[in-house]
């Protein structure tokens, strides 16, 4: 398993996965105004997310183009077991039933689940991103 990455990392990763390869500057240029103070401080994420394997980079004209090096749906399924393993013991029933009982859930999302337990997986990747 590949170590553990920040929230800024992360947000690195999000530019990556939706536009790339791009150079440090064009990441840098990129990224919410929030998340990096500036370009010199990306290129130092950019160092170790090399390091951490999750991204990859080559030279084109003389400069560094950088890309991910895992796919995002990698990505959130190793987290997602991650914190299955870490809060639950890897079983995923306390964890539905914590959404349940603290009311984390909508109508429309308990639905959705009720379909994809019935067999229905078509709708499941669409319950992630709502």
């Amino acid at each position: 398993m590949r170590a553990r990455v920040s929230e800024t990392e992360l947000t690195i990763l999000e530019v990556l996965w939706a536009t790339n390869p791009l150079s440090a500057t064009e990441i840098y240029d990129h990224l919410p105004s929030a998340a990096v103070s500036n370009a010199k401080t990306a290129r130092a994420l950019l160092d170790r997310l090399l390091r951490k394997k999750y991204v990859k980079r080559h030279k084109v004209h003389g400069v560094w183009v950088f890309a991910a090096a895992v796919e995002r749906d990698e990505y959130v399924l190793q987290e997602s077991k991650s914190f299955l393993k870490r809060f639950f013991g890897s079983d995923a029933v306390p964890l539905v039933a914590h959404l349940v009982n603290n009311e984390m859930l909508s109508e429309r999302d308990v639905e959705r689940l009720r379909t994809i337990l019935d067999g229905d997986r078509s709708n499941a990747k669409e319950t992630s991103h709502d």
